[in-house]
This record gives C-alpha cells, sequence and structure tokens, in this order.
C-alpha cells in the first residue's frame, strides 16, 4: 500500500508541475540517454488489474509473454518524462509522386510512409502520456510495429492483433496497450509546413535502438544485454529494421565485434537503396516530387507469423513483413551477407514492392534489380570491405567470361535464341548477367570515354520514362534514346550483343556518328577493365541498306509463287517479304503442300528464285543473310542484271551473272547473320537474285527407315530467315 500512495503523490506532483510548464518539466532530446524523471515501477502483485488512470492492466500478460515480450518490471526503469525530436518537415511523396505505379496490390502497396522511430517503448498495460504542442495536427500514435491481421490464420502464434493506433492532439494524450510494444509516431500523408517539433512522453521504456553514425557501439552493446525490452529498430538513412533484442544479444554473444560490423551491414544496406532508387532517377534534396528520393525510410519489420503463408509479405502499407528466421535476420545485419550481396530472399520483395509497371528495357524486373547490386558489389569492393567484384547471386564472374565471349564473337547474334544456345553450351549458369553486362558497360564508356559520371545517362533515362508513364518499352527504345543522348551510333555495340535493329531505327542511329570503340569488350571486374578495349575500325563498319522500299518475289523454276501457306493463321504463313521485315525470327519457307502421314511434300523441282528490286540503284559491298532453322539452306548463289524496267515476274527473260556465293558455314550454336563480301569488290546494281540449287542441309535421309523424307521431297525446302545488303561506313 506504501508503494501505491506514493505513485499517487508523484502523479499529484506531476499534474502540479505541468500546469505550471511543460517545457520546464521535459528534459533533454535524446534517442537514448533518458538522464532524468526515473520512475521505478514495481507492482505488488503481477496477479492484479489495476484500473486507476496510472495502475498497470495485467490482463494480458500471458499474451504479452508469448509476444510481443515482457519488459521486466522489477529491473527495467521507466521514465517519467522525456523529449523526442521530430523532424516533420518532410515531404511524404507517394508512388503517384514518384511516377512507380505497381502492376498488383495498388491498394495497399505504398512508398515509405511516414513513421517516426522513437526509441520508446510501452510497457504491458502501461499507460503513456503524451504531449503534443499547440499547433500540431495529423500525428497518431502506434504501440507495436507488427500490423499483420492473423485473425483468419489457423495456427495463432501469437495474438491476431498486438498493435494499437491512437490519434494525438495537441495537449494531453493517453494511451494504453493491454500488451505494450514499441513507440512510433504516424504522420498524417498530407500534413505540410511543420517543422522539428518535440513531443514529450511520460510513463515510457527507452528501447536499445540502433542508429547508424550516432550510437556509441560499447554502450549499445551493455544496453541489449541488460534491458528486457524486447524489440528495437536498427535506424539507418534509408533503411530501419525493426528486431528482436534477444536476437541482437545472440550475435553479441556469437561475435563480440558484431555491433561495428552490423553498424557497416546497414550502411550497406542504406547504400543498396540509395543506389535502387537513385538509378531510376531520384536524388536526395531534389524539391520535384518525381525526383526526390524518399525522405522516410523503408522499413524492414519482423514478426512471428504473417498473413500470408510464406516468411516474406509486401502486402503491408508500413513496410515490408519478415518472419524471424536465421536466415532473414543474416541477410539485414551480418556484414559478410550484405558485402557478398547474399540479400536476395530481402532485397527481391523490396524490389518487388516498388517495382514500376513500365520499363526501360524488355524484362525490366532483373535490370532494375541488378544495377543496384552491381553497384553495391563495386562499392564494396572499392571500399576494401570485400576483396573482388563480387557475384552478385548470379554468379557473375563464372558467367562474365562467357558473356564476353559472345559478345567479342565475329558475327551478328541474334540475342533470344542465340543467348540462350550460347550458355547452355558454354557457361549453363544464371543468365541474368547478359542483361545486366551492356548497362555496366555503357556506364563504364560514360566515365572514361566521355568524362561524366557513370550511370547519368540510365538515371535519366528513367526519370524520361517515370515521368511520361511509358508502358512497355522496349530494349531499343532505350538504346535509340542513349544514342540521342550520347550522340553516338551504338549500332557495334548492339550487334556484338545480338540486339535486333530494325531498318528504320538503324536509319535514325545513323544520324549520328560511329562508336568508335570496342566498349562490348570492357571487363568490369578486371584491375583495368579498358585493357582489351581498342578502337572500332568506323571506316569498315558495314552499313545496312534500308529495305522499306524493296520489292521481292519467289519463284520456282515453272514460275509458280513460292512461299508455305499451309496454315491457317496468317501469322504463321511463311511468305517470301519475311525475309526483309527485320525480323529474325521469321522466316520465308519454299511451298510445302498440305500435311499427309505427319510429312508434307516439297514437289517443286529445284532451282528456286527470290527476286529483288532495291528500288534506286545502289553502290554496295556485299550482303548478309540469316540461317532458317534445322531445314536450312545450303548455299545460294547471289546474282544480279544490268537490265532496268521489267517486272520480278519477267527474271527468266533478263540476262544474269554472280556477284556472291553464300554457304551454310556459320557456328551450329548461333542463328546468327554472315556478312559477305561480294567476289569482286563492290557491285552498282538495283535488281538481285538468289538461286537455291542445292538440297538443304536437313539430313533426316540417312536416319529414314521408310525413306518418306526423299518420297516427300523435303531435302528441296528452302527456308531463310533475313537477307540484305551492306556498304562499308569509310567507302
Amino acid at each position: 500500500m506504501k508503494y501505491f500512495m506514493n505513485k499517487i503523490a508523484a502523479s499529484f506532483l506531476w499534474g502540479t508541475v505541468m500546469s505550471a510548464s511543460w517545457v520546464l518539466a521535459g528534459c533533454e532530446a535524446s534517442d537514448f540517454d533518458f538522464d532524468d524523471g526515473w520512475d521505478v515501477n514495481r507492482a505488488d502483485s503481477s496477479a492484479v488489474t489495476v484500473d486507476t488512470i496510472q495502475g498497470i492492466d495485467v490482463s494480458m500478460y500471458e499474451k504479452a509473454r508469448l509476444f510481443p515480450g515482457l519488459v521486466d518490471t522489477l529491473t527495467e526503469h521507466r521514465i517519467a518524462d522525456t523529449l523526442v525530436a521530430l523532424d516533420l518537415s518532410r515531404t511524404y511523396a507517394g508512388m503517384e509522386d514518384l511516377c512507380l505505379k505497381r502492376l498488383s496490390f495498388a491498394d495497399k502497396e505504398e512508398a515509405p510512409q511516414p513513421i517516426y522511430s522513437t526509441g520508446l517503448y510501452a510497457g504491458t498495460g502501461e499507460l503513456v502520456t503524451i504531449y503534443v504542442p499547440e499547433g500540431v495536427w495529423g500525428l497518431t500514435v502506434q504501440i507495436g510495429m507488427q500490423t499483420e491481421d492473423l485473425t483468419n490464420n489457423n495456427a495463432g502464434l501469437r495474438e491476431p492483433i498486438v498493435y494499437i493506433q491512437k490519434a494525438l492532439y495537441p495537449g494531453k494524450n493517453t494511451v494504453r496497450s493491454s500488451l505494450g510494444g514499441y513507440i512510433w509516431i504516424l504522420r498524417d500523408r498530407n500534413t505540410q509546413e511543420l517543422s522539428e517539433t518535440e513531443i514529450k512522453f511520460c510513463g515510457v521504456y527507452a528501447a536499445p535502438d540502433f542508429v547508424v553514425g550516432e550510437t556509441d557501439k560499447a554502450e549499445w552493446e551493455k544496453k541489449i544485454r541488460t534491458t528486457t525490452v524486447p524489440w528495437l529498430d536498427i535506424r539507418g538513412k534509408h533503411v530501419t529494421f525493426s528486431v528482436e533484442r534477444s536476437r541482437m544479444e545472440m550475435y553479441l554473444t556469437a561475435d563480440p565485434a558484431f555491433a561495428g560490423k552490423m553498424e557497416q551491414a546497414v550502411m550497406l544496406w542504406d547504400e543498396l537503396v540509395y543506389y535502387y532508387y537513385h538509378s531510376l532517377g531520384m536524388s536526395e534534396g531534389n524539391s520535384r516530387l518525381s525526383e526526390m528520393m524518399p525522405q522516410f525510410t523503408d522499413r524492414f519489420i519482423f514478426d512471428t507469423q504473417l498473413s500470408v503463408n510464406d516468411t516474406r509479405s509486401i502486402d503491408n502499407l508500413q513496410g515490408i513483413m519478415f518472419v524471424k528466421t536465421s536466415g532473414l535476420y543474416d541477410a539485414m545485419v551480418v556484414l559478410d551477407s550484405i558485402a557478398h550481396q547474399q540479400v536476395f530472399n530481402v532485397y527481391d520483395k523490396f524490389v518487388e514492392r516498388y517495382h514500376p509497371t513500365y520499363s526501360l528495357l524488355s524484362d525490366s524486373y532483373k535490370e532494375t534489380t541488378f544495377v543496384p547490386i552491381y553497384r553495391l558489389a563495386e562499392h564494396t569492393w572499392k571500399q576494401g570491405i570485400s576483396s573482388g567484384l563480387g557475384d552478385m547471386g548470379i554468379g557473375f564472374n563464372q558467367a562474365k567470361s562467357w558473356a564476353l565471349a559472345f559478345a567479342a564473337s565475329d558475327t551478328v547474334k541474334y540475342r533470344s535464341k542465340d543467348l540462350t544456345t550460347w550458355w547452355d553450351k558454354n557457361a549453363k549458369c544464371n543468365n541474368r548477367i547478359l542483361g545486366l553486362l551492356p548497362l555496366v558497360q555503357i556506364a563504364k564508356y560514360e566515365s572514361r570515354y566521355r568524362q561524366e559520371e557513370e550511370w547519368t545517362a540510365y538515371r535519366k533515362l528513367w526519370t524520361k520514362f517515370r515521368e511520361g508513364n511509358v508502358f512497355g518499352s522496349s530494349d531499343l527504345s532505350f538504346y535509340s534514346d542513349l544514342c540521342e543522348y550520347f550522340g553516338v551510333d551504338l549500332t557495334p555495340f548492339l550487334e556484338h550483343w545480338g540486339y535486333t535493329i530494325e531498318d528504320a531505327r538503324r536509319s535514325e542511329m545513323a544520324k549520328y556518328p560511329l562508336l568508335d570503340k570496342e566498349i562490348w569488350k570492357i571487363d568490369p571486374s578486371a584491375d583495368d577493365p579498358y585493357r582489351n578495349v581498342t578502337d572500332y575500325d568506323v571506316a569498315n563498319h558495314p552499313v545496312r541498306v534500308d529495305r522499306n522500299e524493296w520489292e521481292i518475289l519467289a519463284l520456282d523454276s515453272a514460275g509458280n509463287t513460292n512461299e508455305d501457306t499451309e496454315y491457317n493463321n496468317e501469322t504463321d504463313k511463311l511468305y517470301v517479304g519475311k525475309l526483309i521485315d527485320g525480323d529474325p525470327y521469321t522466316y520465308w519457307s519454299s511451298y510445302l503442300s498440305p500435311w499427309e502421314n505427319n510429312y508434307q511434300d516439297s514437289p517443286r523441282s529445284l532451282p528456286y528464285y527470290v527476286i529483288i528490286d532495291m528500288g534506286k540503284s545502289q553502290t554496295i559491298d556485299g550482303f548478309y543473310y540469316a540461317n532458317g532453322d534445322v531445314r536450312c539452306v545450303s548455299s545460294f548463289k547471289v546474282q544480279t542484271t544490268d537490265a532496268s524496267g521489267f517486272a520480278l515476274q519477267e527474271h527468266a527473260q533478263q540476262t544474269w551473272h554472280d556477284i556472291g556465293q553464300a554457304s551454310q558455314t556459320l557456328a551450329s550454336a548461333l542463328k546468327n547473320e554472315r556478312f559477305v563480301g561480294f567476289d569482286k569488290g563492290k557491285v552498282s546494281a538495283r535488281y538481285l537474285r538468289l538461286v537455291f540449287e542445292e538440297r538443304n542441309l536437313y539430313r533426316q535421309a540417312e536416319t529414314d527407315s521408310l525413306g518418306l523424307f526423299e518420297k516427300y521431297h523435303q531435302y528441296r525446302q528452302q527456308k531463310l530467315s533475313e537477307f540484305g545488303t551492306y556498304y562499308k561506313k569509310g567507302n
């Protein structure tokens, strides 16, 4: 009873002081150092529920003991009053403001919320009093970090609802949570024109928060080992981790140097999140909403169970939620894990949460994921935190040599199919590097050859695309914009990486000087990334002749139209026009009869002809062509004529002479293009004729015991993807 009377007296004295001046009663604003106003709180009986305004409600003690945990009121000091400074002037930018529209969860996913960690904890069932200055509106107190509603979950590892919220008004506010929990202050998203504000809290405990760059690590270690406050926030510049105190004590026991390493790990997470936003064109201190880097931290919150049957969830307004497993903890606070990019079980959820619906490249999810990861890997390497450029979770260093070999090969590749074939044959690793490495090489090109900050063009184009809400962009649109940004024709670079460039886009790119460095040889993990880069032979670069005005016709030896049109779907018909459509995955095929006994007949006798009118006389150095599939051509002649003014159907009445020969000696692993110079050098021509006289490369006859291949003349089928002409840049 003596203790209870002392409590009443203390409450009366505090109320008297407050009526005079609440400012005079406050202590120094600090995240951790609560030097005055201690009130030792010891209840006479833990089995008593006290309903007086200053008492403790112990009705949920047993539930709270399971989760979120109890503060030991026999040993822990309750802070009578303290001031916490909150910077309410920060601008909130929502997903629409940032032009980051989502593919799903449109009603739930949000940009980092205006939430403030206080470094304070509300005891189970204990009354907390909060004083808000006059004129400050739009604040809410939340007790409890975990906002997952487990009402519909079968196996409840905790109470379904373990947090409470209450609106705060200027003056005195009281709040009590029957379970207790860490205290956050939430600010209304639309509240503006506020400045740094001090909020007074009474009847709270100090949580052992860690603030990067501010917290004394030895003091923090001492607090972790001595306090019984069960939850805390680890606060960086761009991230906040809501974690268990007991888990931090386990790390400290295992590694006495853990506190310093953890601070480095959080700093690397800050870097990673910064790189993500920075890569999308956002910057710190920018006043434009669309270019503003979020001013509130991304929150990663641990829980004992989630409302989804998973260990991770982005379906939460306040942050990304995680089940408290060792692997997920390691990915956030263990230096070695983040330094070696072993963070994808956490990071991919972050990317998924903010992944835009529009893209710069065809696979924007991988692109927006791995550019920041690469930048982090390079940062840890340059800072000496890791011994080299890490593998980034994609076997980067093993895969890199194969990717560079692919880019260096001297024929033009078709990116989609060729990369898959090449990869399966040579590397058999994660092929995400094939989208990442060209972007890294462009960034290195900026710094080495253009004296600009790396990733500047990438960021500016992302800003342009976000602000324009561009949906479903393509790789070539991005690289075309890069050509415009640099004022350079990047065609050699794109061709070496296997990008297919349609004729019209080539013409647009050709307005600019041709790239004069072999930047596809840049090796970012080498001590000298530019060691193998030499000048590109601009004079001998093959410039493709625009085929938009060409006329083309396929005929057999009897003058019949020679195309395979035995398909119901128009897009599946193999017209000869597909030879000049710029799409390497469409084909012309010679005539085939309807299916019979699982075979198609090729009854028309060789030779076959493809006749082309280029529209005007062209001075050209050679031609290029692309493979078909397994039933592809083995060879063909290229001819021209001095005749003019004739219809293509009349080709047999003209005199033709040979100027070149194509043969299928290409690498079997690549469905690529080959450039072939004319036999006698430069040619002036308007009309061309391709003559197919040889059986195709399909050798089924050798294994066809029924002889059906020969019976149906399938060796006669000719199939080709692309044909065009070129001239040398320097000629």
